[in-house]
């Protein structure tokens, strides 16, 4: 509930909106809502965690081209299988580089980088990071701990946004 989300699709939207070509990912395997915010019904056949999962070899097929945002958007699903398998099998890898071959920018939406190792085997794949603080509701420890796991992966912090800030608190 921090807003990583919606920061992830609002940043996308407005790449977009500069004629940028943009794929957005939501690669919060154990709660996804990218699907929810741009309200697309999950059809297990379209989503990026049924790619991980099966042969096929085009992935281009579990990307929604949605000509109302002018973005690509990978959704997912909670799969209930072993995450870190899903992260290792090298098809992840695999689809950002054609993504990025491709796209001026693929925004991945990832799990709290100091809650879960996923957001840390994401950001062995990722060019840099942009963390979400939820003023409030993270605590020191865990905003440090993000921190040292970006670091750790060597992943460089681009920006920190401080969400649902209120004035004076």
């Amino acid at each position: 509930n921090e807003g990583k989300s919606t920061i992830a699709a609002n940043l996308a939207l407005s790449l977009a909106e500069k004629d940028r070509r943009v794929v957005l990912l939501d690669c919060d395997f154990r709660k996804p809502s990218l699907h929810k915010i741009f309200e697309v019904p999950v059809e297990k056949s379209q989503t990026i965690t049924s790619y991980l999962l099966q042969d096929d070899p085009d992935p281009t097929s579990y990307l929604m081209d949605s000509k109302k945002y002018g973005i690509q958007l990978g959704v997912s699903q909670n799969s209930g299988k072993s995450i870190t398998r899903l992260l290792n099998n090298g098809k992840l890898e695999s689809l950002l580089q054609m993504l990025k071959a491709n796209a001026d920018y693929v925004i991945l939406d990832t799990p709290p980088c100091s809650m879960l190792a996923d957001a840390s085997e994401l950001a062995s794949l990722a060019e840099c990071a942009l963390m979400v603080i939820r003023q409030d509701y993270a605590s020191r420890d865990q905003i440090v701990d993000g921190i040292e796991r970006l670091a750790d992966a060597k992943l460089p912090i681009i920006g920190c946004a401080f969400n649902y800030a209120v004035p004076g608190l």
